[in-house]
């Protein structure tokens, strides 16, 4: 799957990983609320038997989950008696991996910095998941990616300055998503290169 080559990237989509599962997972706990959604997205929301309180998308789908707690401070017993076959984290709540893996639960740890690496993580969603009916909808996705980049490199970018909480006011520098949606869009993160070099930013 995802295997073309695309003239605007050098690399290919591929899924690029080794799927963390032996067959495809019916019971699964997401403790990330991009994934919830995009499980979602590529008509796998069947298959989630858990999710965490900062999961709200998409709306009017998710009243009936259990919820396990914060993404970051997850209920870990509350899903080890779930008894799910597989956990899917992130960077930030990957520290709960080992005590999972433990538990004899299969865990995903995906955390994408760039938009490109976000179609690779649906590619490998539909390898793990043996979901090949929606490869129509994630090709959809990568002919909108080249699409923007493509018309975003024709124009000189726009600096563009994107806080998302104040006071204090924060926001982000490089090596984030939200960096790089910036840069698909043709826009110039004006801290992408702030001296502090972390990704969230608290300006006093």
């Amino acid at each position: 799957m995802g295997d073309n080559t695309h003239d605007l990237e050098s690399r290919s989509y591929a899924s690029g990983i080794e799927s963390p599962v032996e067959r495809p997972p019916q019971r699964v706990v997401s403790l990330v609320p991009a994934l919830t959604e995009s499980l979602f997205d590529l008509d796998l929301g069947s298959r989630l038997v858990a999710i965490t309180d900062d999961c709200i998308h998409p709306a009017g789908q998710l009243q009936f989950l259990p919820r396990v707690g914060r993404a970051a401070a997850p209920d870990l017993d509350r899903i080890i008696d779930l008894q799910p076959d597989l956990v899917l984290l992130n960077e930030d709540n990957h520290r709960h991996d080992d005590a999972l893996r433990a538990a004899r639960i299969p865990t995903w740890i995906a955390g994408p910095r760039t938009v490109f690496e976000t179609l690779n993580v649906l590619w490998a969603m539909m390898d793990i998941f043996d979901h090949p009916r929606m490869i129509p909808r994630v090709r959809e996705i990568e002919r909108a990616y080249d699409y923007t980049l493509g018309a975003s490199r024709t124009q000189t970018p726009v600096r563009v300055f994107v806080p998302f909480a104040r006071d204090p006011w924060v926001t982000f520098s490089a090596d984030t998503y939200a960096h790089d949606v910036l840069r698909v869009c043709g826009a110039e993160n004006t801290f992408a290169r702030h001296p502090h070099r972390r990704p969230l930013l608290t300006l006093e």
